[in-house]
């Protein structure tokens, strides 16, 4: 389960997130506040 988890969560992309991996969607909210 938790290799599932890890796949879903760092290697496919989420349509709710402009279609970007979620490690990818977070890094670029985090640059855009500082």
């Amino acid at each position: 389960m938790q290799a599932w988890k890890d796949d879903y969560n760092t290697v496919r992309p989420h349509s709710n997130l402009g279609y970007l991996l979620p490690d990818v969607w977070a890094h670029k909210q985090l640059t855009s506040l500082a």
